[in-house]
C-alpha cells in the first residue's frame, strides 16, 4: 500500500481493487493502530451487528383481519362466523371466491399464531 493511502491520511485517491485484500494485512501492519485495538473494535462491531439485528422492526404490518380473527377464535366463535364478521365483501363474493378468502383467512391465522408461539419461546429461552 502506498503511503498516501494510509488509513487516515487525509488522501482521496481511490484504492486499487488488488489492494482491497492487503487492507487488513496493511491496518495490522500501520504503527498506529495495535493488534489489540483492531480486535476489541471487531469485537465491538459484530456486537452492535447483532444488536441491530435482533432489535429490527417487523417488515410487514399486521393485518386487521387477522388480528380480529385471532381475537374472536380466542374468544370460542366459530369459523363460519367468523367470516362474516371480518371479511369485508364476504357476502357479495361467489363461492370461488369465498372459499378462497377463507382459505387465506385461516392460513394468515395460523401463520400468526406460529409465528408468535416461536417468538415466545425465543423470548423465554435464557441468554447465551
Amino acid at each position: 500500500m502506498k503511503p498516501e493511502q494510509q488509513p487516515g491520511s487525509g488522501s482521496t485517491a481511490p484504492l486499487d481493487p488488488k489492494e482491497y485484500v492487503s487492507l487488513p494485512l496493511a491496518l495490522i501492519a500501520w504503527p498506529a493502530v495495535s493488534a489489540e485495538a483492531l480486535e476489541a473494535l471487531a469485537r465491538e462491531c459484530l456486537r452492535l451487528a447483532r444488536r441491530m439485528k435482533r432489535e429490527r422492526p417487523p417488515g410487514k404490518p399486521a393485518s386487521q383481519e387477522v388480528t380480529k380473527a385471532l381475537e374472536l377464535r380466542s374468544n370460542g366463535v366459530p369459523w363460519h362466523r367468523v367470516y362474516w364478521a371480518v371479511l369485508p365483501g364476504y357476502a357479495s363474493m361467489g363461492s370461488d371466491a369465498q372459499h378462497l378468502t377463507r382459505d387465506r383467512l385461516r392460513d394468515a391465522v395460523r401463520k400468526r399464531r406460529k409465528a408468535n408461539t416461536k417468538e415466545t419461546a425465543h423470548r423465554t429461552t435464557a441468554p447465551e
